[in-house]
């Protein structure tokens, strides 16, 4: 709207997950909601007018419902006094019980990727999928996650944005020889991460530093 806003840039000239005190960062008011056949986990924050730098103050609604049929969703909903940039998503890492995700599957109808730059932006430019991100009949992450061409940039595995050529009953499918991980989503398009980045932080089950989950 004409306006310039200085935002709080905590990766270089990035701004990630929000900034230094994004939403990921806040305590959240918490409610659990018991029904006949699911249980919710309410979260409710207020961000308040140019915090981490963004116009509005921003009322965020995040549920978490646990239904009968072993199925976990998530519902996001905001609403804010100004016009501003917000993009909610979920940041879980699933291994389905593996030390690291070489042999975990991935199904999904991909038909075109976004790859990001060497500013780790994901610009928008769409590719077409080569070997490396057809999906289509199922591929096991190692068979590609040490190509060169993904292991010499800033990635060191996939951190692609996958774009699903049209939402059918799932959105895409992570499998091992124990578990299936069905996905669904109401949006288009999913942003895959192997875990690339070595740190300290220990997840249970793997001593693995870096590809643990997905």
């Amino acid at each position: 709207n004409g306006r310039y806003y200085r935002l709080s840039q905590n990766e270089g000239n990035n701004v990630l997950h929000g900034g230094f005190f994004g939403l990921s960062s806040q305590n959240f008011v918490s409610k659990i909601i018991e029904n006949e056949d699911s249980v919710i986990v309410e979260y409710r924050y207020l961000s308040m007018d140019l915090e981490s730098g963004f116009p509005g103050a921003v009322e965020v609604l995040v549920r978490y419902i646990v239904d009968n049929n072993d199925s976990v969703r998530v519902e996001y909903e905001a609403l804010s006094d100004k016009d501003t940039i917000l993009n909610l998503t979920n940041h879980s890492y699933f291994s389905l019980g593996s030390k690291n995700v070489y042999d975990l599957k991935l199904t999904a109808n991909v038909n075109k990727y976004i790859y990001p730059d060497d500013k780790d932006l994901c610009i928008i430019k769409e590719r077409d999928i080569d070997n490396k991100f057809d999906f289509s009949n199922g591929m096991k992450f190692k068979e590609h996650i040490f190509d060169a061409s993904l292991v010499n940039v800033k990635a060191y595995g996939y951190d692609h944005m996958l774009l699903i050529d049209k939402l059918d009953d799932n959105l895409l499918k992570i499998e091992n020889d124990k578990y299936i991980l069905e996905i669904k989503s109401s949006f288009n398009a999913v942003q895959i991460y192997t875990d690339n980045y070595v740190n300290n932080i220990i997840m249970k089950g793997t001593d693995e530093i870096r590809h643990r989950a997905v």
